[in-house]
């Protein structure tokens, strides 16, 4: 088996999966030949530099203006020289201007610091804005060496000692080559980052670090952390720091740090070594090896992920070569994700996930602490070593290096383990765990044969609730000779047999010559690499087509409520959000996508003092491409006089408008940003720019679906999309019909009680069969007393509730979905009995998804089908789901407006009279009206029926029937035929 991996791990190199390392060519570079040491060049756009060509003056000219523009006009090399901070120091400004390395690089220093302050090579803080772009520090035969005596506080950057908060910078393009040594490890924090030691949320793209980081002299230390990482050591701060294409081939260690007391909660990660900020990683690699202590990961070591939000903690793409060593939790990708805090039962709500990433290295937990083989300490995992809390997704990942633990064999620990170490899963159903469509190839080893390993991972359920949902996954993990207890994935809470909706299916176990002839590739399917057998010796994780752009900016988001008027005057209107005061100077390329001609304005110009130079119309700008439904990515030449431009868009277009300054995109680069598809919808549909509430369920929230710039659409958001509605998503996870749960659904109205809608969707019902709620009887009458804490009594009140909240709206119920679980099928047909038997009372139309063959069949959701690629934890579905979905939903909407004199309309049924009660006060008596009237009181022609002869829209519509019915307890009401997919 050695042997084979051996193999493995050595096509990872020979077959060129590893992408080579560049620079930016000289072919590239703005040639400054002509320009004087300390000259002045300006770029076509009007930018001013100045040009630095000698180590004699560069340290001068910067540090004397540390918000100026910089150019490289040459490799400059300081001979040998000594800084005792870094080359650009100011005592009270940090670098906020350009500093571009045009492709030259600085050699030839050494920095030996015990400044107790942040260290960086190059500038010990940026602040603002600033551009480190092209350069290239130290080179491969002469790395630049940096030694460290510091003490307090200790922040070392091998670019950048720290980011000053609220920084929006960029580092681009930059190599760095050093050899980073702690030499006096004192009693205190240590945050060290091959491009920056201690960051605020920024952007870092296409950089790598190459070299090492280590601490020479041992010394203990007394609950004090040290965060290392080969691209950031630490990140904190609001926002989402982005790492894009970013490589580390540096050797960390910090194993001569020893924590004392055990409760220092050391950080090391080939891209992050800590981070409490949430954070996008993307096609990210380390080829480093790591010797960390705990919370140790080839690409993340600790994620602290905040609790009461919404915030994601993303790895896409990215792949780890370099061996991974800790202490404990120990992951090949990351090493734990914690909770910000477990006090009083916060919501956990925050994501986390590991995406199409590969493992290619041995990871192992090294301990021999017997203290620390406890309390899942001994976590290690291929992917990930331990995961506490928060809605995890690993999916499309491989593992296929070898993994070693120390743990016990017993309840309290876990070992060595293919995907994921420890789980520790939400208190919370519909907040659940998904690994899906992973597998793992190679050795595992335990401390010894007394003790135990497992295939994928073992899992803790708090409060012995809640699995997490397990599909798909396959394990080749062999034990070495004579070890012989293997599991594939035990459970802690093996007592517990309700689990809802979310099904555990037991990893399947391959062969390695199922590895490598085909056969696993075929078992995962296309979300690997399709490949010639032969030519790869495992299948690779596909990349997403979502990734972003490398440099590419967002300029427009969080735009405010409001626009600027023809005079420039602020006017407050939630109808538009506006991108104030964006910098530009003249020549400066504006390109905007997702405006709209139908606007008044797209924006105003401003001058140096903020004066009003004129609104931005349509007619000034270039159409670039045409997005449809009257939308387009528009560009404009900055012209002359104007230093300030405000761009508007329609709010309900806000959070997919895309502004990029000098940084055009066509039509494919605004879709491929935002990961959207292109918009469908046209001006002739009933549903063209009308308002729509949708309250429901997880389902109707999107539970397991893609945010797309933070917003998550679901089927609501995906009609409103392409139908240019003004819409509202207020669904919630775990919310119930009944009043059973703290998250009804009826009380998702109140915010929005006061606004008027077109339509309002609801849906509903899985929360309540999940939890047993009594389905309960249906009341007879319109006015009788509702046990709300049954299902029937709750989507009464519901029902009654909506028309007289939105007495004009038209209102829609969707009937969910079938699943891959027949037990939940059969459990939900009493749910699915009572949602007609309520609808047809209330005159609400019903999209009946239960029995619809296309929506449960491959067409749609392929919802029968246990390894359905549209429903991750068989009950939600992802964003190809949702995509799936949405048309049909979007055509029963169409249905509910459609005129009566349609041959697709819903038929209506002749007026039904009820006969009062015995007792009409409480209007409690059996209702035993029939589906006709009777015949003396029945006319020849109902009102409709003349309508629809006329051919015009027909006036008596449900929503105005089951208002008069509710609110005056009338004795008629309207009956429709369910709605039917054409």
């Amino acid at each position: 088996m050695k042997k084979i991996l051996s193999i493995l791990l050595s096509a990872v190199f020979l077959l060129g999966i590893v992408p080579s390392f560049s620079v930016s060519a000289e072919s590239e570079r703005i040639d400054v030949s002509s320009i004087a040491d300390g000259g002045k060049y300006t770029d076509a756009k009007g930018n001013e530099y100045t040009v630095l060509k000698s180590a004699d003056t560069i340290v001068n000219l910067v540090t004397s203006d540390m918000s100026a523009n910089y150019i490289l006009g040459n490799d400059i090399d300081f001979g040998n020289k000594q800084f005792w901070r870094n080359i650009f120091h100011h005592e009270t400004d940090s670098f906020s201007g350009i500093f571009d390395g045009n492709g030259y690089s600085i050699t030839n220093f050494y920095i030996t610091s015990s400044i107790n302050m942040y260290v960086g090579a190059i500038f010990s803080s940026i602040a603002g804005n600033a551009r480190i772009l092209n350069l290239t520090v130290g080179s491969e035969d002469a790395k630049i060496q940096i030694s460290v005596t510091a003490n307090s506080p200790a922040v070392v950057g091998g670019l950048v000692g720290q980011t000053k908060s609220g920084a929006k910078a960029t580092i681009q393009n930059v190599h760095v080559y050093e050899d980073i040594s702690y030499k006096k490890a004192y009693n205190n924090t240590v945050r060290i980052g091959g491009i920056i030691g201690d960051a605020d949320p920024i952007n870092i793209l296409d950089c790598s670090f190459h070299g090492s980081i280590n601490f020479e002299e041992s010394a203990t230390v007394n609950g004090k952390v040290t965060y290392v990482g080969g691209i950031v050591g630490d990140c904190t701060g609001d926002g989402v720091m982005n790492i894009i294409n970013c490589k580390n081939y540096a050797a960390l260690d910090a194993t001569v740090r020893t924590d004392t007391n055990n409760d220092a909660k050391p950080s090391m990660g080939g891209i992050i070594g800590n981070s409490t900020s949430a954070f996008n990683i993307r096609n990210c690699e380390n080829h480093g090896t790591l010797n960390g202590e705990n919370n140790t990961g080839g690409i993340v070591g600790r994620a602290v992920c905040t609790v009461n939000t919404e915030n994601a903690y993303d790895i896409v793409g990215c792949k780890n070569y370099g061996a991974v060593e800790g202490e404990y939790y120990v992951g090949g990708i990351i090493g734990a994700t914690l909770p910000s805090s477990t006090l009083n039962s916060p919501s956990y709500s925050y994501t986390v996930s590991i995406l199409n990433c590969l493992n290619a290295a041995n990871v192992t937990q090294s301990t021999t602490n017997t203290s620390r083989h406890v309390n899942a300490l001994c976590s290690v995992g291929g992917i990930a070593g331990y995961i506490m809390r928060g809605y995890n997704t690993i999916e499309n990942c491989a593992s296929i290096g070898n993994i070693a633990g120390n743990g016990k064999k017993d309840n309290s620990s876990s070992t060595a383990n293919g995907i994921f170490g420890y789980l520790y899963m939400n208190p919370d159903e519909e907040r659940t765990s998904v690994i899906r469509n992973c597998y793992a190839a190679g050795e595992v080893t335990p401390g010894s044969a007394d003790y135990i390993v497992y295939g994928t991972g073992k899992v803790s359920m708090d409060l012995a609730q809640y699995k997490p949902f397990i599909s798909n996954c396959y394990s080749a993990l062999t034990l070495p000779e004579g070890y012989t207890e293997f599991e594939l994935c035990p459970f802690s809470n093996v007592m517990t047999e309700n689990y809802g909706d979310y099904e555990y299916i037991e990893p399947t176990t391959v062969t390695t010559d199922e590895v490598s002839d085909g056969t696993l590739l075929t078992k995962l399917g296309n979300q690997f690499t399709a490949q010639t057998i032969g030519t790869k010796s495992y299948p690779i994780p596909v990349q997403p087509a979502y990734t972003l752009e490398s440099g590419m900016e967002n300029l427009f988001s969080n735009g405010e409520v409001g626009y600027y008027n023809d005079t420039g005057a602020w006017v407050n209107d939630k109808n538009y959000s506006t991108k104030s005061n964006i910098t530009v100077q003249e020549g400066d390329v504006i390109t905007v996508g997702a405006l709209s001609t139908d606007q008044v304005t797209l924006g105003h110009l401003f001058d140096a003092d903020k004066t009003s130079v004129g609104k931005l119309t349509a007619q000034d700008m270039t159409l670039v491409a045409d997005l449809g439904n009257s939308y387009g990515i528009y560009s404009l030449t900055v012209p002359e006089g104007v230093a300030y431009v405000s761009v508007t868009a329609f709010a309900r277009r806000a959070f997919i408008t895309l502004l990029t300054v000098n940084d055009a995109f066509d039509a494919n680069g605004y879709y491929d940003y935002f990961g959207i598809t292109a918009m469908t919808g046209n001006s002739q549909s009933p549903l063209w720019r009308k308002s729509a509430l949708f309250i429901g369920d997880s389902i109707c929230y999107g539970h397991a679906d893609t945010a797309i710039n933070g917003k998550i659409l679901s089927y609501g958001g995906r009609v409103g999309y392409n139908y240019d509605m003004d819409w509202v998503n207020a669904g919630v996870s775990g919310a119930t019909v009944s009043s059973t749960s703290n998250k009804v659904i009826i009380n998702q109205i109140e915010p929005y009680k006061n606004d008027k809608f077109d339509y309002v969707i609801i849906n509903g019902a899985g929360n309540d069969r999940n939890t047993q709620v009594p389905v309960g009887e249906m009341t007879a009458g319109f006015s009788s007393q509702l046990d709300t804490s049954t299902f029937a009594g709750g989507l009464e009140n519901l029902f009654r509730t909506v028309a007289n909240t939105y007495p004009e709206a038209k209102i829609g119920f969707l009937v969910r979905y079938k699943t891959p679980n027949q037990d939940t099928n059969d459990t939900f047909i009493p749910y699915y009995n009572m949602i007609k038997e309520v609808c047809d009372k209330y005159s609400v139309e019903y999209f009946d998804m239960f029995e619809h063959e296309e929506i449960n069949g491959e067409t749609v959701l392929d919802s029968l089908n246990a390894n359905t690629p549209y429903l991750p934890d068989w009950s939600h579905p992802n964003a190809k789901g949702y995509e799936r979905l949405y048309p049909y939903i979007a055509d029963f909407m169409e249905t509910l407006s459609a005129d009566n004199s349609s041959n697709t309309a819903p038929d209506i049924k002749p007026p039904v009279t009820e006969e009062p009660s015995g007792d009409e006060t409480t209007d409690t008596a059996e209702d035993t009206t029939e589906e006709t009237m009777p015949e003396e009181t029945m006319p020849e022609e109902t009102a409709a029926e003349e309508e629809k002869k006329k051919g015009c829209k027909s006036l008596i519509g449900a929503p105005i029937m089951l208002m008069s019915a509710v609110s005056l307890g009338a004795a008629t009401i309207t009956k429709k035929k369910k709605f039917k997919n054409k």
